[in-house]
């Protein structure tokens, strides 16, 4: 008779596997946009942000943009920094939000990995 091979799994919440790989992938892991300093945000929009790197990127040092503000920016919040220009707001917005989507989902995954198997719908919940 075969036996059910789910009986030699590992039922507490990890595994030496399930570790080491978790250590790996956070060793590989950016820091996280929440922890960005200054710099971190000034490198982001030096990268992902070229065509307004020379015009804005005094704007983000006068500011003291970090992560934690960056992805709070809303097209007023450039508007008052003093980017005047719809376009260019819209644009930086678009990519401000993309990054911050990109970070949700990795955070959203660290989530779901510590649970592990716990249902998923009474996290977060009062």
């Amino acid at each position: 008779m075969k036996e059910d091979s789910s009986t030699h799994r590992s039922k507490g919440p990890s595994s030496p596997t399930r570790d080491k790989d978790a250590q790996k992938e956070s060793r590989n892991r950016p820091k996280a946009v929440f922890f960005w300093t200054n710099a971190d945000v000034m490198k982001w929009l030096r990268r992902q942000c070229q065509e307004y790197h020379s015009l804005y990127s005094h704007l983000f040092l006068e500011h003291d943009i970090t992560g934690r503000s960056l992805v709070r920016i809303r097209d007023t919040t450039l508007e008052s920094m003093g980017i005047s220009n719809k376009e260019h707001r819209d644009d930086l917005c678009r990519k401000i939000l993309k990054l911050k989507l990109k970070s949700d989902i990795l955070e959203m995954k660290d989530l779901e990995r510590k649970v592990g198997g716990t249902d998923m719908s009474s996290v977060g919940t009062s």
